[in-house]
């Protein structure tokens, strides 16, 4: 799909778009519809945005690279979307948030541009296992919330698999978020830590 106003643009619900390849439109997908699944595309070259969801939709492995403006861009009111294993690469700017809340992003991969912008009192959006430069997150109005997995493996030193031992995580405030035994797979549930909250005046560290 090539040099048109808009790539792909649906208003549908439930709607699956998937293994596409969108070069050089001015937007490349547009779906503002709940309940869409949106994966498997590369997006590439857009002169105004790469991708522009709606509330309550899947948006899986996409690769976006190359926007002039902004790789995902979402708009007041977008809540409840789930963002996962995406790669956006040089775009002008990675990630834009206007006034929307609700959203996780989980194991996503940003390089090069400014790769953060929430604006307008976005809040309440996590940012999981996603990786991007500290320094071009930029928050104006709102909150987000980032995440790092935790994965705990305890065995003796021939590598034997040690249960029932118990596993205590502190914080920085020396409260304890989790506290549990290892299994019989010498292992305890992956857990989801608070690195920080950025309100854009502060990064408060957990």
């Amino acid at each position: 799909i090539i040099s048109f106003s808009r790539g792909i643009y649906t208003t549908s619900p439930n709607s699956l778009i998937e293994n596409n390849t969108i070069y050089l439109n001015s937007e490349g997908i547009r779906a503002s519809g709940t309940a869409n699944v949106i994966r498997y595309n590369n997006i590439s070259n857009s002169t105004s945005f790469g991708l522009l969801p709606g509330s309550s939709q899947t948006v899986q492995s996409n690769l976006i690279s190359y926007s002039v403006s902004r790789g995902i861009e979402l708009l007041s009111g977008t809540t409840n979307t789930q963002f996962n294993n995406n790669f956006l690469i040089n775009n002008a700017e990675g990630i834009r948030l206007f006034a929307s809340s609700n959203n996780l992003f989980a194991d996503n991969f940003m390089s090069a541009g400014s790769d953060l912008n929430l604006l307008s009192s976005s809040t309440n959006n996590t940012f999981l296992n996603t990786s991007y430069n500290l320094s071009k997150e930029s928050i104006s109005s709102g909150y987000l919330i980032r995440k790092w997995y935790l994965d705990v493996n305890i065995t003796d030193s021939s590598s034997n698999p040690l249960q029932s031992i118990n596993i205590s995580i502190y914080n920085n405030s020396n409260a304890i978020p989790y506290s549990n035994l290892t299994g019989s797979d010498c292992l305890i549930p992956r857990q989801e830590l608070v690195e920080y909250i950025n309100n854009g005046a502060t990064r408060t560290y957990y």
